[in-house]
């Protein structure tokens, strides 16, 4: 599932929701969703995203694959995933955090294959599935 689909099967799930509270929450999905999406179109670089790989000094070329719909939350922010892939289809996780602002959502923090940050917060209890 693209990024984008995502975000359109969020907005179509506020259709479905029932209780006030699965509204909300819908409507804070897709302006999540929404925030990590404009956050990657503004981080591509001719179609892709640069990430310095730290064990070689080496700026490999990341390509936006899926985006997952699982969103975690902690107190003060939001942690998005998603899929990218390098030129030979290596697979990387990565964790967009997000604060909300006054100008709505923006992403702060992104972790590009490390995913022991949000499991060791979620192991502490700090984060749980939204």
């Amino acid at each position: 599932m693209t990024i984008r689909n995502v975000v359109f099967a969020t907005v179509a799930a506020v259709f479905a929701a029932g209780s006030a509270w699965s509204v909300e929450k819908t409507e804070t999905s897709i302006a999540l969703q929404a925030a990590m999406q404009r956050h990657i179109d503004r981080s591509v670089i001719d179609g892709a995203l640069l990430d310095l790989d730290p064990a070689t000094g080496e700026v490999r070329k990341l390509f936006p694959t899926k985006a997952h719909p699982m969103i975690v939350r902690a107190e003060n922010f939001f942690v998005l995933c998603a899929d990218l892939r390098d030129e030979a289809g290596q697979r990387f996780e990565v964790d967009y955090y997000l604060a909300q602002t006054p100008r709505g959502f923006r992403v702060f923090m992104t972790e590009i294959d490390n995913r022991q940050v949000l499991k060791d917060m979620m192991k502490a209890g700090l984060a749980e599935p939204y």
